[in-house]
C-alpha cells in the first residue's frame, strides 16, 4: 500500500484553521481534489486491524453549506465537478452516491475544505434512520432521508428506485457506544 499524505479524521483546513471561513476565490490547495488514498481497515477507537481489507477513496473539496455531524454521511459529487468536489448529502430514494464521508470527522465540516470520503471497501456509516434494521448481507442504497442508507426492505427504496448499490452490509445495523440516537453500519462498499 503507497503511503498517503493524509491523516483518516482530519480534513486539510481543520475545524477553525485560517480563519473562520475559507475564501472560495483564493484556493491554493485545488491539487488535492480528487487525489486517490487508501487506509488499511481498523478500529478508530483502538487502532486495531479489523480485517485485511484496504480502504480506498479520494478527497474532495465540500462546496455545501458547513456540516454538523459529518462523520459516515453518503455525498453526491456537485454539479460539473464530478470525482473531485462534492455539494450535498446523497438523497432520493435508490439515487447516485459519490461516496460517504469520512467516519472519523469531528463536528463540523467546513464549506470549501477538503475531506477523505471513501468509495470501496469496508467502512462505517452512521444514520439517524433508527428503524432501518438492516442485517448482515443486506444491499444498501441511498435513502430518501439526506445523508443516510436505506435497505431494499425500507419503504423508501423499491426495485425501480435501486438501480444505484452503495454497498453490502457486513453485519447488522447496530447502536455506537456514545450515542444511543444513531444507529450505524458497518459495509463494503463500492460506489
Amino acid at each position: 500500500m503507497a503511503t498517503n499524505p493524509w491523516v483518516r479524521g482530519t480534513t486539510f483546513y481543520g475545524p477553525d484553521g485560517f480563519g473562520s471561513t475559507i475564501d472560495s476565490d483564493n484556493l491554493t490547495d485545488t491539487q488535492l481534489e480528487g487525489m486517490a488514498v487508501e487506509f488499511p481497515d481498523t478500529d478508530p477507537t483502538t487502532g486495531r486491524v479489523r480485517s485485511g481489507d484496504t480502504v480506498k477513496g479520494v478527497l474532495v473539496r465540500w462546496t455545501g453549506s458547513d456540516l454538523a455531524s459529518p462523520a459516515g454521511k453518503t455525498v453526491s459529487w456537485a454539479t460539473g465537478y464530478r470525482g473531485r468536489r462534492v455539494g450535498a448529502l446523497a438523497s432520493g430514494a435508490g439515487g447516485e452516491a459519490a461516496g460517504i464521508l469520512d467516519d472519523r470527522l469531528g463536528a463540523t465540516l467546513r464549506q470549501n475544505d477538503i475531506v477523505f470520503i471513501a468509495r470501496n471497501g469496508p467502512h462505517r456509516h452512521l444514520t439517524h434512520t433508527t428503524a432501518d434494521a438492516a442485517s448482515a448481507g443486506a444491499k444498501m442504497y441511498v435513502s430518501a432521508n439526506a445523508g443516510t442508507l436505506a435497505d431494499i426492505a425500507d419503504a423508501s427504496v423499491t426495485d425501480a428506485t435501486s438501480q444505484n448499490l452503495v454497498g453490502i452490509a457486513v453485519d447488522a445495523v447496530a447502536t455506537p457506544a456514545n450515542d444511543a440516537s444513531l444507529r450505524e453500519l458497518y459495509l463494503t462498499m463500492f460506489v
